[in-house]
């Protein structure tokens, strides 16, 4: 299974994280629990493949981890989602826990926030999101779609 494939299975889930770790199956936390997107383990040649397709897709140099022993970046990939990932070594092999960030922002019923109770504040006021994302609404004079902002 590749990369996308992996990814693109996770988002269909509803998870937050992929995770890539040699011996094991390769995961999605999917409210809190993992849940597998393959049938089979990865030995470390196959996980640290994946890695590398992760740094294809982000255009960067595989160089940045292996002389830090981890890496933080991110990659996006059309009509799916972006991803920000944290590639490191582990017993002397690759592993990477990737977070979806998804390209839209979600709206106050996604939310589930009552339009009633938010309609009478103004200005701006967090709230927590999915994993450790904050949305933050600004109650003015502007249109729904352009009312929430992401803060990463």
């Amino acid at each position: 299974m590749s990369l996308i494939d992996m990814l693109r299975k996770t988002v269909e889930m509803g998870g937050s994280d992929l995770f890539i770790i040699p011996g094991s199956i390769p995961s999605a936390k999917v409210h809190g629990v993992l849940q597998p997107v393959s049938d089979t383990r990865l030995n470390p040649a196959e996980a640290e493949a994946v890695v590398q397709e992760m740094y294809t897709l982000a255009h960067r140099d595989i160089s940045n981890m292996d002389r830090n022993g981890d890496d933080d970046f991110s990659f996006a990939v059309m009509d799916l989602s972006r991803f920000r990932c944290n590639a490191y070594r582990q017993r002397g092999s690759i592993a990477a826990a990737c977070r979806v960030v998804s390209f839209g922002l979600p709206n106050a019923d996604e939310l589930k926030i009552d339009s009633n109770a938010s309609s009478d504040v103004t200005g701006a006021f967090p709230i927590a999101g999915q994993g450790f994302e904050t949305y933050v609404f600004v109650r003015d004079a502007i249109d729904i779609e352009k009312e929430i902002g992401r803060l990463e």
